[in-house]
């Protein structure tokens, strides 16, 4: 189903994950997914995660991007208004991780964040 709704629509990283889900190894990657409200305090945390990202000097540990990822989340979120947001959890076996937004009210990508699991 997400692939039919979302598979078209251009989103960061969109390449690699399309990608990723269409091959459907239950070995290689997995998904899971919870909803949140988008409202005004999670728009308040991703302004401080992107202007500190911003901010700060490169990780070593973090993904390639992650600043202008959070950044163009933030600006999405302040330009939507108040609805639930699906909340998708993509883990692949290398550590990378996609995080990424779906709007319910208009079923549009917010935006997708990368990053790695420190646990690997």
């Amino acid at each position: 189903m997400f692939l039919d709704t979302f598979g078209l629509q251009g989103f960061p990283h969109a390449d690699e994950l399309i990608s990723v889900l269409r091959q459907n190894e239950p070995d290689e990657s997995w998904t899971t997914c919870r909803e949140i409200s988008l409202d005004d305090d999670l728009r308040r945390v991703y302004r401080v995660r992107a202007a500190h990202l911003a901010s700060a000097p490169p990780s070593p540990s973090a993904a390639p991007g992650l600043a202008d990822d959070v950044g163009a989340l933030s600006r999405q979120f302040d330009q939507a208004s108040d609805q639930k947001l699906q909340v998708w959890h993509t883990r692949l076996r290398s550590g990378t991780v996609y995080l990424w937004f779906v709007r319910k009210n208009d079923q549009r990508i917010a935006g997708c964040v990368t990053s790695a699991d420190q646990r690997i």
